[in-house]
């Protein structure tokens, strides 16, 4: 299934924000529950992401930091996520002096 048919079939424009949002980590998920498959997985990803519109691809980066920093607050840690944590907070650190991304 081709990128645009698995878009169509899935009919995203529909799915609420919550509905989206919990498809989307069942797949990145599911994806990164394989042994072995985190740099292809990445790689495809990035691929993938490079082919979107350019506004859309500083949309996404947004919402990527603003995951980030929510991520960087959580307190609720352990050794298995201690570490992406912390670099969760230190990379939303680097854009704490008001750097924007604007919507071009």
């Amino acid at each position: 299934m081709t990128y645009m048919e698995i878009r169509k079939e899935l009919n995203i424009r529909k799915l609420t924000n919550e509905q989206a949002a919990e498809l989307m980590i069942a797949i990145f998920s599911d994806k990164a529950n394989h042994m072995g498959n985190e740099n292809d997985f990445a790689d495809w990803l990035s691929e993938m992401f490079m082919l979107e519109h350019r506004t859309l691809q500083a949309t996404m980066i947004r919402i990527i930091r603003k995951f980030l920093l929510e991520y960087g607050k959580v307190t609720n840690h352990d050794l298995r996520n201690e570490a992406a944590i912390k670099w969760a907070k230190a990379a939303t650190d680097l854009t704490k002096d008001g750097y924007y991304i604007p919507f071009v």
